[in-house]
């Protein structure tokens, strides 16, 4: 109910001065493990054990190679005003293209 209210609000602020900018960012990141680690890890995802999962990607490295890398492939959206609140939604609510940041359109 707390969502389809913001959604509310957004609405009545489609008029404003403001704009939120969200930007897609493909994050690379890596580690070495033991394949015994890897299959373990594995075995324990497909049994719906997603814990060792969550601690190795915490334990994942982004170097500044890999986070240019990924910066190859950001896109952004655009809505009119602050939607923060409710960001999440309106991006899987709206049909809404992701673009180059000169290509926006609000």
């Amino acid at each position: 109910m707390e969502t389809l209210s913001a959604i509310a609000d957004v609405i009545e602020d489609l008029e404003s001065d403001v704009v939120t900018l969200v930007c897609r960012q493909v994050v690379y990141s890596e580690i070495v493990i033991s394949k015994d680690k890897f299959k373990q890890i594995q075995d324990c995802y497909s049994s719906g054990d997603y814990e060792p999962l969550e601690q190795l990607k915490d334990e994942m490295v982004t170097d500044e190679v890999m986070k240019e890398f990924g910066d190859v492939e950001e896109t952004w959206i655009a809505f009119s005003g602050d939607v923060q609140q409710c960001t999440d939604d309106m991006i899987a609510w709206t049909d809404r293209e992701w673009n180059d940041f000169y290509q926006l359109k609000v």
